[in-house]
């Protein structure tokens, strides 16, 4: 999920231990550049007024993969090609907003509060600030 863990020992302890939230050593660069990726991919499509989700995979994949080419077709004209699920639609409260203000202070070189704002946009953010919580109450 876009990071691995320094400790082996550790990784294979949540894994049988059935952990689904472990606090694990992570090398910060290698946690921080897919997610500055994906960030800079959701706002190069958003400021290219292409639809950019959230969607829920379980149910967008199919709909991609029956018709690939079409499904593509349709979306780089501007089409909403996916439903939203349950869950990807509760995700997209505020999502196109914060989106909005992301592209506009990466194009305006305010990359202090574009970090703020993809912090708001990370689902992973929750479970971060959640582990870091964790692991001071182990020390």
């Amino acid at each position: 999920r876009a990071y691995h863990s320094c400790d082996r020992g550790l990784c294979e302890r949540a894994f049988q231990e059935a952990d689904a939230r472990p606090v694990l050593p992570i090398v910060p660069t290698m946690f921080h550049i897919p997610h500055a990726h994906g960030f800079g991919m959701m706002a190069g499509l958003q400021s290219a007024g292409l639809d950019v989700g959230p969607y829920d995979l379980a149910s967008a994949l199919p709909v991609a993969l029956a018709d690939p080419a079409g499904t593509a077709e349709r979306w780089l004209a501007g089409e909403a090609v996916f439903a939203h699920s349950t869950s990807s639609e509760s995700a997209r409260e505020g999502y196109a907003s914060t989106l909005d203000a992301l592209v506009k202070d990466l194009q305006t070189g305010q990359l202090d509060t574009a970090e703020k704002l993809m912090r708001r946009l990370d689902p992973d953010t929750r479970r971060r600030e959640r582990n870091k919580r964790k692991a001071k109450k182990r020390r």
